[in-house]
């Protein structure tokens, strides 16, 4: 074997040797672009499941505050008209017949010669005249209050709808509101 048969056979088994690394590169660089897709595939699938997953959460929690804002409203405007009726309903008790004489009976049973008497500034004019009422005008709708030195009874029409007010929350909202469960 000449030279030049030697030098061709190096070179066939070189270019056999560079066939085969080019073979093995291509594979290898085949191998690492599927396990590159194959993981950009799973990281967009869990990006997906996490984006869906807190769009449902932030969805939840914005329907949740919706909810609570529209049940507050609706409570809010339920309280608004039990208050309304209580209003109404002092307005009422204030002009009824009987009510100088309730008043002044209270303030007959109650009232000490020492006691500061105090009516609404509606009432104040109404009730003067008599003697031990004669205190500045309180800021209620009726009724009476009587301060005996630290001693406070009060007897006005606000404080008794106060008292009331809650005792008959839920029967004046079934009146009101029939239809809803309140």
């Amino acid at each position: 074997m000449g030279l030049s048969e030697l030098i061709g056979k190096i070179r066939a088994e070189g270019q056999v040797r560079v066939a085969q690394i080019e073979k093995e590169k291509n594979e290898e660089i085949g191998r690492i672009e599927r396990r590159v897709r194959d993981d950009v595939a799973k990281l967009e699938e869990e990006y997906r499941a996490r984006v869906e997953r807190e769009t449902r959460l932030i969805i939840e929690r914005a329907m949740s505050r919706a909810r609570l804002e529209q049940r507050k409203a609706l409570l809010s405007a339920r309280w608004g008209q039990i208050d309304r009726v209580l209003s109404l309903a002092a307005e009422r008790i204030v002009k009824e017949e009987d009510y100088p004489e309730l008043v002044r009976g209270v303030v007959e049973r109650f009232a000490r010669k020492d006691s500061v008497v105090r009516f609404s500034k509606a009432d104040a004019t109404r009730f003067t005249a008599s003697p031990g009422m004669d205190g500045e005008p309180a800021e209620i709708s009726g009724g009476v209050i009587i301060e005996q030195g630290r001693v406070v009874l009060d007897f006005s029409v606000d404080r008794a709808l106060v008292t009331v007010r809650f005792r008959l929350a839920s029967e004046l909202g079934r009146i009101l509101f029939p239809a809803d469960v309140v």
